[in-house]
C-alpha cells in the first residue's frame, strides 16, 4: 500500500482495488512473507502491484524484465498479459526484447538511436519489409485469431484470422476466445501449385504482395492470406534460386505452407 493515495471525496474515477491487484498478480501467498524472502520474480510482481495501488492513469514499464533470467521472465509474462487484458489501463512498455513485444504489444513505436523509425499496429510493422524487423534472422509475424473449433482426439485448435484459418496443437480452450499466434518466416515455404498429401497442416492460399532481398542469396517475401490477397500478412524467407525457379513476382498467387505455429499462453488483444 506504499504510495496508495487517500480516498478523496471528489474522486469519480473507479479505483483499482487491493483485492483485485492481489488476485491479478497472484501474490496472495506472499502477503505474510518478509520482503527479504522474496525471489526476483516475486519482488517484481509486488513492485507492479505497488505501482497499481497508486491509482495511475497510465503505467510506464521501462524494461521491467531486463534484470531477470529467462525462466523468471516466463514466470512474470503471464501476469503482465493478465494486467493488459483485465485492466482498462494504458501501458507504455519499453524493451529491447522482441519476444516480449510480440507477446504483449498492441501498438509499437520502433526506435533506433533516439529516432522513431515507424509506429503502428504490431502485425503491420512486423510485416513491413522496409523495417529492420523483417531482416532479423528470427523475423516473425504475430496475429490474433479467434478459436472456432477444438479436436480433442488430436489436441488441435482451429483459429480464424483475417483471410484464413490456422490449425494449432494446443489444449482445449473456449470457443470464441481470442488468442495470439506467432509465425516465423523460416517456417513458411511457398508453392505455385497446391501441394500433395503432407504432414503440414496449414497450407494456405495467399498472394505475394512485396519482397526484399536479404542478401545476394536470400529474399524475404510478404504474402497476404486469402485467394484475393486481402487477409493477414506473413513473411516467408526463401532462397533467390527458389524465387527465380518458381517465377515468383509481386501479385502472383501462391500456397503458403506453414510448418509451425506458436500459440501464446494467454489471451490475445
Amino acid at each position: 500500500m506504499f504510495g496508495a493515495p487517500r480516498q478523496s471525496e471528489g474522486a469519480t474515477r473507479e479505483a483499482i482495488a487491493f483485492d483485485e491487484v492481489v488476485d491479478l498478480l497472484g501474490v496472495t501467498p506472499l502477503l505474510d512473507r518478509s520482503p527479504r524472502n522474496l525471489s526476483g520474480g516475486e519482488r517484481q510482481r509486488v513492485a507492479i502491484g505497488r505501482a497499481l495501488m497508486s491509482q495511475p492513469k497510465l503505467l510506464l514499464m521501462d524494461e521491467p524484465l531486463s534484470a531477470l533470467d529467462r525462466e523468471t521472465k516466463n514466470e512474470i509474462l503471464p501476469f503482465l498479459e493478465r494486467l493488459r487484458d483485465r485492466l482498462s489501463l494504458p501501458i507504455v512498455y519499453i524493451t529491447h526484447d522482441l519476444a516480449e513485444v510480440e507477446r504483449l504489444a498492441d501498438q509499437i513505436v520502433l526506435m533506433e538511436n533516439g529516432r522513431v523509425l515507424a509506429a503502428g499496429p504490431l502485425a503491420e510493422l512486423q510485416s513491413d519489409p522496409l523495417l529492420p524487423l523483417a531482416m532479423a534472422r528470427d523475423a516473425a509475424v504475430s496475429l490474433v485469431g479467434v478459436i472456432e473449433a477444438h479436436e480433442p482426439r488430436y489436441g488441435l485448435l482451429t483459429l480464424s484470422v483475417r483471410g484464413s484459418r490456422f490449425i494449432v496443437p494446443a489444449p482445449p480452450a473456449t470457443i470464441g476466445e481470442r488468442r495470439r499466434i506467432r509465425v516465423i518466416a523460416d517456417d513458411v515455404s511457398l508453392a505455385r501449385e497446391p501441394p500433395g498429401p503432407s504432414s503440414i497442416l496449414n497450407v494456405l492460399p495467399a498472394r505475394v504482395v512485396s519482397m526484399k532481398p536479404v542478401d545476394t542469396n536470400e529474399i524475404v517475401a510478404v504474402v497476404a492470406l486469402g485467394a484475393e490477397g486481402d487477409g493477414a500478412r506473413l513473411f516467408s524467407r526463401v532462397t533467390r534460386k527458389s524465387w527465380e525457379q518458381l517465377g515468383l513476382v509481386e501479385g502472383v498467387n501462391v500456397h503458403a505452407q506453414v510448418k509451425a505455429v506458436a500459440l501464446a499462453p494467454g489471451q490475445g488483444d
